[in-house]
Formats: C-alpha cells, sequence, structure tokens
C-alpha cells in the first residue's frame, strides 16, 4: 500500500478527459460520484483493500483460438481519495502474507486454478489500476460504477502444448466499468459482468496475443477498511 506513486492532479486531469469520452462513447450517462467515509465525503487519502474471487478468461488465447478460463483469489491493496478518485496499488495473496511482484512475469505469480484449457495457470497484476466512481445513468436507471482507466493482468499457462504468456488489459481508451453496491456493513461491492460492460457502451478487453475484445472478466470483490464505513455517493 506504499506505491502511491501518481499525483491526485495528475489523476484528476486524467479522470476528466477520460469519462467525458467514455459517455459519449455510450448511450448512458456518466456523472461523477464520491468516496463517502463514515457518511462524509473523505477528504484525504483513505487506504482499502479489495478482496474477492475472479474469473479471467481469454477468448483467443496467444492467437491460438482456443478459450481459456482460470479462477483466481486474492487481495488488491489501495486507496480511494477525495472526490472519485481510487487507486490500486498491489495484489496480495489472500491473507496479505506475500505480495506478487510488481515485475511482471518474475517472481512468484498468483496461483490460480484452471477452469477451460489453462494448465498451471500463474497470473500478476499490471499495477497500478487508475480508476474513479461514478454514478451510470440508463434512462430511469442508476448505478454506481468503477470506470477503470488503466487496470490489467499478465497470464502465462500450458495451452495446448503450447506456454502463452500474455497481457490483457482495459485502457483509457476503452475503460472496464464495475458494478458499485453500498452494503449496510459499511463495505462496498464490486461486481464484474460482461453484460454490465455491454450496458455501459464499453467493449471487452484487449490482450497482447488474443488481439481486441479477447479478455473477459466476471466476479465479484468487497472493498474493505477497518474501522471505517465506506460507501459512494451522487451528492
Amino acid at each position: 500500500m506504499k506505491r502511491f506513486h501518481l499525483m491526485l492532479a495528475a489523476l484528476l486531469a486524467l479522470f476528466a478527459v477520460s469519462a467525458v469520452a467514455v459517455s459519449a462513447a455510450s448511450a448512458v450517462e456518466f456523472l461523477l460520484a464520491l468516496w463517502l467515509e463514515g457518511g462524509s465525503p473523505v477528504t484525504s487519502i483513505l487506504l482499502v483493500e479489495s478482496e474477492g474471487e475472479l474469473e479471467l478468461t481469454g477468448l483467443n488465447a496467444g492467437n491460438l483460438k482456443i478459450k481459456v478460463k482460470v479462477l483466481c483469489s486474492g487481495i488488491l491493496d489501495g486507496w480511494v481519495g477525495p472526490e472519485s478518485l481510487d487507486f490500486i496499488s498491489e495484489l496480495l495473496v489472500l491473507g496479505g502474507t506475500r505480495a506478487i511482484p510488481t515485475a511482471t512475469l518474475t517472481g512468484e505469480a498468483l496461483l490460480c486454478t484452471n477452469i477451460e484449457n489453462c494448465t498451471e495457470p500463474e497470473v500478476w497484476a499490471d499495477v497500478p489500476f487508475e480508476s474513479e466512481v461514478e454514478l451510470m445513468v440508463d434512462g430511469a436507471e442508476t448505478f454506481f460504477v468503477d470506470l477503470l482507466f488503466k487496470a490489467g493482468y499478465y497470464v502465462q499457462c500450458l495451452v495446448a502444448g503450447v506456454t502463452i504468456a500474455e497481457l490483457c488489459e482495459q485502457t483509457e481508451a476503452n475503460p472496464g466499468i464495475v458494478k458499485l453496491t453500498n452494503e449496510a456493513n459499511g463495505t462496498v461491492d464490486g461486481e464484474f459482468l460482461d453484460s454490465f460492460q455491454t450496458l455501459g457502451g464499453g467493449v471487452l478487453g484487449t490482450c497482447t496475443l488474443g488481439g481486441a475484445e479477447s479478455s473477459e472478466v466476471s466476479g465479484l470483490g468487497i472493498t474493505l477498511e477497518t474501522g471505517v464505513s465506506l460507501s459512494v455517493s451522487s451528492e
């Protein structure tokens, strides 16, 4: 949780441009939302961690025309800040006993479970992740979302006898859209849904070998901060 090397001013500039780009490319509208601590707007950086389980799917793994799917569990450390800002700096194994190296494809990776065609999968997060919380308006319906302007992962495994290693990511030009839900216990659920990405006007992630729209992420993570009630608000 110590790799906070991006300045807030730079993030604000990046997010302001990116939010306009997403809104213009979709039928829905995106409005800046706020992070709240104990019901009041967050005024300084607040350290958080997200623990969850995600399915990572490659529709064209290694450009081999083969679909792969792995299941990964871990912890993402980072922070939320004033207004809408949030940031992920580090990936750890469950329990927080070991951090995954930020130098990707080196050292001990996060060991995941093969669901389909990906033997002994290893995953590294392409940190930092840069994102912001917004209110997504779709006609009469509204949803809180986290827009991922920079987020990705490296996956390495054996596919049909061939070792593949590639980066799959969402970028400023093609952000990921994560549905957020405030829970009564002071946590915020973040749900990765393919259908929700489509609803928001986004497309699937791009992989370096598999190509455009070849990466899917689905699953649930819970954002936690010990002793603090965390939520998002449109006011």
